[in-house]
């Protein structure tokens, strides 16, 4: 039996969920300018609500409804299939906290938990995303909604590490010596807080990518 997962970039789904939000909130701010003690009580709210952030009739651009109707895709094929059909959604491009909840209340919105749970995994690639890693995996795990979403998964969490990015940048040592401080780090903080954290090394296909020779 294959799993199969889901992948998208967190430009395209902050810029999809401040687009949402603004049909239903029309008088305030996008949500990814406004403070960050708005944003964070913002999430603590719509992870927990009832209301329906989003409808099937609602007018939104191509590329926002390209998003939405793939997550109302999962979460058919698991509702027919079960939720082992699709396991984990990867979230290239993390930067923040507030990327993986963005990508937690989208998919939550449509859908696609209704099976069951399913891993929501940041892709800490750039050289600022693996220096931060631990304190973005820290401020993930401090939202309720997000930690009780962990706990339903058995209180595991995976975790995806990027080389092409971090090497093109840095190069391969740096890139390759910010990933082990960064795993170590996330590994400690889950520790602290009861996670087992399972980690997916994401190495790409050749030098050329940025994955350099493993040998």
């Amino acid at each position: 039996v294959y799993s199969l997962e889901g992948r998208q970039h967190r430009d395209r789904v902050v810029q999809a969920l401040d687009e949402i939000v603004s049909v239903v909130e029309p008088k305030l701010p996008p949500l990814s300018s406004r403070p960050a003690a708005q944003r964070v009580a913002w999430f603590e709210h719509e992870l927990v609500s009832q209301r329906p952030l989003i409808s099937r009739t609602a007018i939104l651009s191509a590329e926002t409804f390209d998003i939405i109707r793939s997550l109302w895709v999962v979460a058919d094929l698991r509702k027919r299939r079960g939720a082992r059909s699709v396991t984990s959604f990867i979230l290239a491009g993390t930067e923040s906290a507030d990327d993986i909840l963005s990508l937690f209340a989208l998919a939550r919105t449509c859908g696609a938990f209704d099976a069951g749970p399913a891993q929501i995994v940041p892709l800490l690639e750039s050289t600022s995303a693996l220096d931060n890693g631990v304190a973005i995996c820290a401020e993930a795990l401090a939202s309720a909604p997000f930690r009780a979403h962990v706990a339903a998964l058995g209180d595991v969490w995976e975790i995806m590490l990027g080389y092409s990015d971090g090497t093109k940048v840095a190069g391969i040592v740096s890139a390759a010596w910010s990933i082990y401080r960064a795993q170590a780090a996330i590994a400690g903080l889950g520790a602290e807080h009861g996670v087992a954290v399972r980690f997916f090394h994401g190495r790409g296909g050749s030098v050329g990518r940025g994955a350099a020779d493993a040998r």
